[in-house]
């Protein structure tokens, strides 16, 4: 049997097992494919009979064992920092903006390539790491980091990654990320903030506001999730709803993605509260945010700068919240108007124009469907009030509406005597 052919037996298949193994036999950092080869082939010559999967794991930690053969616990550590930074995230960086978020320092990196580069010089079989250090890194297949956080697929110790820790970094490099967040970060000189007024709005994003950060905003709250709640996470959290939680309102709605800002809030809130025996000034400032969100959400959704503008103004004066934040009221004063704490209705939704008659969440708890005796039905998202859909089509009131169990139709009853049969995500009539 050929060495080709031994590893076709091999692969069994299994195309990324096939992928990698060109990858690994063709890498110019070696310079030997025939070589390499000979060690692929010696390496998993004592996996006959196992699964392609099992193939896959040996060659992976063949890839690691070769590319560090006797690593250092220094280089162990920064390489577990930047390949366990690199499978976990939740949107890809390039080697340039993960420097930025892990704050790695640069001083001891080879003079043409980025530090994150020179740590995964020996990894272009499992990892695509363009020259460019501005483009993303991504790996070649989802199943490196299947591997990876497996200790007992991934056999070396000084390599696995501990999902929960490098959880743990990323957060706590998000929330040092945005220590850069400050007032108006795109320079809108608009004295309405209007996003349409703004026609260069996306170039001003790509300007002043670093993918870093953006990626820091949108998804500090998803590593914090799944992180050590450590009193240094504490203390960062701690700092950043002090003092920058509305910027960071505000550059949400710049980006267009309020809506995960709640889904955000939410998840930092449950994340302390199922770590800390008490109830802290940071877990309120979390949960009077959350508020401010959603009863603002319409204004703040085309207006950023409305944040301080009128949805501060009109934050209950007694919360922590606009008390916090009583600096970034704009030179007015509200004699009365304003409510002293929040009340118990999160949200109120409105454009039904007679009674509505019946209401229904979909079994995710995203949407809310209406049925009214105006005829129509009407789609809401649960997490920001926001109007989704308008669906006509009856011809009298409607009195029951119902999510079916996927959550992808909707069923609607009408005194017209018909039944009617809907797409619950594009609102279309499907019978």
């Amino acid at each position: 049997m050929t060495d080709v052919e031994a590893l076709s037996r091999l692969s069994s298949g299994l195309f990324i097992f096939a992928a990698t193994s060109v990858k690994f036999i063709g890498d110019s950092n070696y310079g030997d494919p025939a070589g390499q080869l000979v060690k692929l082939l010696h390496g998993t010559a004592m996996m006959e009979g196992c699964s392609p999967h099992r193939h896959l794991d040996e060659l992976y930690l063949q890839v690691l064992n070769q590319a560090y053969p006797d690593i250092s616990l220094d280089l162990a550590g920064r390489l577990k920092l930047v390949m366990g930074s690199i499978i976990l995230l939740r949107d890809p960086l390039s080697a340039r903006n993960l420097e930025r978020l892990l704050n790695m320092n640069s001083e001891n990196a080879a003079s043409n390539h980025s530090p994150v580069q020179t740590t995964l010089i020996h990894l272009h079989s499992v990892v695509i790491i363009p020259e460019d250090d501005t483009q993303v890194i991504r790996l070649l297949h989802p199943s490196f980091f299947d591997f990876l956080i497996d200790p007992d697929r991934c056999r070396n110790m000084k390599l696995v990654v501990n999902a929960e820790a490098q959880h743990t970094l990323l957060a706590q490099g998000c929330l040092h990320a945005m220590r850069g967040l400050r007032r108006n970060m795109c320079g809108n000189e608009s004295s309405s903030g209007l996003e349409n007024e703004v026609g260069d709005l996306s170039m001003r994003i790509t300007r002043y506001i670093p993918p870093h950060i953006q990626y820091a905003c949108l998804h500090w709250a998803s590593h914090l999730a799944c992180a050590m709640v450590s009193d240094i996470l504490v203390d960062l959290l701690k700092e950043f709803c002090s003092e920058g939680l509305l910027y960071w309102v505000e550059v949400c709605s710049v980006l267009g993605d309020l809506r995960s800002a709640l889904l955000s809030l939410d998840s930092a809130w449950r994340a302390l509260a199922t770590s800390i025996d008490k109830k802290t000034e940071t877990m309120t400032l979390l949960s009077d945010c959350e508020r401010f969100v959603r009863e603002f959400f319409a204004i703040l959704s085309t207006s950023p700068k409305q944040v301080y503008h009128s949805a501060l103004m009109f934050t209950p004066s007694e919360t922590i919240l606009r008390k916090k934040y009583f600096h970034e009221l704009p030179p007015i004063r509200m004699q009365n108007g304003c409510e002293r704490m929040w009340d118990s209705c999160l949200r109120t939704m409105e454009g039904h124009s007679y009674v509505i008659q019946s209401v229904a969440f979909s079994p995710d708890g995203t949407r809310i469907v209406s049925g009214s005796r105006d005829m129509t039905l009407r789609l809401w998202d649960a997490v920001s009030g926001a109007h989704l859909n308008t669906l006509e089509g009856h011809f009298d009131e409607i009195n029951s509406v119902v999510f079916s169990p996927d959550g992808t139709r909707i069923v609607s009853g009408s005194d017209d005597k018909t039944l009617r049969l809907w797409d619950a995500v594009s609102g279309a009539h499907l019978n």
